[in-house]
């Protein structure tokens, strides 16, 4: 059973794909007694499918645990499952990953990341990060918010009516809670 994916209008589309840091937004992906399953990929704007060696669409639609089968053995499932169950941040400077992306690049590298919840999922930003330090992922995660809320850029995400505001309010209170 898989949770029903938001639908990203082009604005929005455009916003996040203007950032330039990678950014996803994922749907949970549920078993029919609501356990989590995986994440479903809603959107890799380019930043991210360009860092993963993929095209956006290749990407899109994808689970998270097929795309880096290491997600679970590094950690970072358990880390975004805590995102969206509990709704607190997610933030980590300078963990060395390595992994393979299917079908893309393998990496090893020190990281930079960061995640919030997004109604049944989450909004993440990432960065590989060299010897000169963290990137400012905060703004980077904070304009996606924007990108994604109505109230600042008009109704540009649509999810199911009795769960619109809901996501609006988690996404805004995230965000604070992360950022404010």
């Amino acid at each position: 059973m898989s949770a029903q994916r938001p639908i990203l209008d082009a604005r929005v589309r455009a916003a996040l794909d203007a950032l330039e840091w990678p950014v996803s937004l994922a749907s949970a992906v549920r078993d029919r007694d609501g356990r989590l399953l995986d994440f479903r990929l809603d959107h890799v704007n380019l930043a991210g499918a360009r860092w993963a060696g993929l095209t956006p669409d290749e990407m899109t639609g994808r689970l998270l645990t097929d795309l880096v089968p290491e997600t679970r053995a590094l950690g970072l499932f358990d880390a975004l499952d805590r995102v969206v169950s509990t709704g607190q941040p997610f933030r980590q400077r300078g963990t060395h990953y390595a992994g393979q992306v299917t079908d893309g690049r393998s990496f090893s590298a020190r990281f930079e990341l960061a995640a919030v919840s997004a109604g049944d999922g989450y909004l993440s930003a990432w960065a590989e990060i060299a010897d000169e330090g963290a990137v400012d992922l905060e703004r980077v995660l904070v304009r996606a918010g924007e990108a994604l809320s109505p109230d600042v850029h008009e109704a540009v995400i649509r999810v199911p009516e009795a769960r619109r505001g809901a996501t609006r309010g988690r996404l805004r209170l995230s965000l604070a809670m992360a950022f404010g």
